[in-house]
């Protein structure tokens, strides 16, 4: 009993940590949109796509991103 306690002490103190350097699921969430137009607008010739399954009027759940630099690949 006192490994697990110990073990998930070690998890939780790990979670928080990476949630003050990378914030939340729900803040990387918001970011992800704008972050692949970025990704697309600072690299020309990539294809950048992504989807999401909207639910209870203004919720969304992410469900897969996707992105290809056509260039680099026929050169």
């Amino acid at each position: 009993m006192g490994m697990d306690s110990l073990y998930y002490k070690a998890w939780m103190t790990k979670q928080k940590i990476l949630e003050k350097l990378f914030g939340t699921y729900e803040e990387s969430f918001q970011n992800l949109p704008r972050t692949l137009l970025v990704i697309r607008d600072l690299n020309p010739g990539i294809i950048v796509t992504w989807d999401h399954k909207m639910f209870d009027g203004n919720k969304a759940i992410f469900e897969k991103a996707f992105w290809i630099w056509f260039l680099n690949l026929l050169r």
